[in-house]
């Protein structure tokens, strides 16, 4: 199964302005797409919670689905979302400061004992303009 790496983001401030697709898929083929959890690099320690640079809310792609005609209507089936790393989030000391909140299972542990159940969600998935791809430049 092909795989399109998190290297292949949208930064945020070029989000819906960017037409040159990253990967190209048949229309019904099956693919893995990495993206980045809120920010980048991964969070796997407490320090990586506040990076002194980071990269935020970047999306994967575009990828351009061969096939697909404008008007056509598009299916996408997600399968799975497996999290890497931990989550980050609201501060509990110091307002400019992010918690690292341990990823236990299926759950979110904060400070002082609290969990949450982990609920990952996809963000943002759309289609780009008639007028804006390989086949119909």
């Amino acid at each position: 199964m092909r795989r399109i790496p998190r290297s292949q983001t949208v930064p945020v401030d070029k989000r819906y302005r960017v037409f040159e697709p990253v990967a190209e898929v048949d229309l019904g083929e099956s693919v893995i797409v990495e993206t980045i959890t809120f920010r980048t690099p991964v969070i796997r320690t407490p320090e990586d919670a506040n990076p002194a640079t980071y990269r935020e809310r970047e999306e994967t792609g575009p990828i351009y689905v061969r096939g697909v005609a404008p008007g056509d209507v598009l299916a996408i089936h997600i399968e799975a979302i497996e999290p890497v790393g931990h989550a980050s989030g609201g501060w509990w000391r110091d307002p400019s400061e992010n918690a690292f909140l341990e990823v236990a299972g299926d759950r979110v542990l904060f400070p002082g004992g609290l969990w949450a159940p982990l609920r990952p969600m996809i963000g943002d998935i759309y289609v780009t303009p008639e007028g804006h791809c390989p086949a119909n430049p």
